[in-house]
């Protein structure tokens, strides 16, 4: 029988001969990547899929950046945006987390927002504007969905913290409260008026009807006008001079 070995090997089931959708395991049933180390065939599990490989299969592990969720699998996905995984051998993608962002598929990390600006990555966060309201993102496709975090405002390509008399709930957005003026240049630099009907609030530079906003506080009527006593200013009327 030994020296016909060549005419009955081939009609002897090789127990190390897999088909597709599984790989080598060793005794331990631990998934190995050579016969040599190899006594059976196992389905490959998630996270891996099934490779030719000489005349078998192995299951080796989806690389970082992709995914495989079911058995027997012979391909792995790649993450969605918005989405990486980072480890070879990922069952699923992990979204990214607020202040990331991934903007392709197949991503092994998240870009960090901010990180091309210096600032540090406490000050950033992701959002987008739902049904009236502000609310913070994971999974974020885009660098256009960072943002300075609520009680920050982005100026001059950094986030700087919110000052007395200024309203930040983020997105970048910035308000004044009434009774409180900023330039529209500096919006940072915030006065308390001497009359709070002079400033109504709202964007930076905004002052109350007929008032110069060039004026520290919009302390000042504009040209032409003269105070109504209500903290607007109103047109001269007969008599009157400014």
């Amino acid at each position: 029988v030994k020296s016909n070995k060549e005419s009955w090997e081939a009609w002897v089931p090789d127990r190390t001969t897999c088909a597709v959708g599984k790989g080598l395991v060793d005794l331990q049933d631990n998934f190995v990547t050579s016969k040599s180390e190899a006594v059976d065939c196992k389905m490959c599990s998630p996270g891996r899929v099934s490779v030719k490989f000489e005349n078998t299969r192995v299951c080796s592990p989806c690389a970082p950046g992709s995914f495989q969720n079911a058995f027997g699998a012979s391909e792995c996905k790649l993450c969605e945006i918005g989405t990486m995984a980072a480890n070879p051998g990922s069952r699923e993608c992990d979204k990214c987390s607020l202040g990331l962002y991934a903007n392709d598929t197949g991503m092994s990390f998240c870009y960090q927002c901010g990180a091309d600006m210096g600032d540090e990555a406490g000050l950033w966060t992701t959002n987008e504007f739902v049904a009236g309201k502000i609310i913070e993102l994971q999974g974020a496709t885009a660098k256009s969905k960072c943002f300075c975090k609520e009680g920050w405002f982005l100026w001059q390509g950094r986030c700087q913290q919110c000052g007395d008399g200024l309203d930040c709930p983020g997105m970048n957005r910035l308000s004044l409260k009434r009774g409180y003026f900023s330039k529209s240049h500096a919006p940072n630099d915030v006065f308390h008026c001497l009359n709070e009907d002079y400033c109504p609030g709202g964007p930076a530079g905004t002052c109350a009807a007929g008032r110069d906003n060039q004026s520290i506080a919009c302390n000042d009527c504009q040209d032409g006008l003269r105070d109504s006593g209500n903290g607007t200013c109103e047109e001269c009327g007969g008599g009157d001079y400014a």
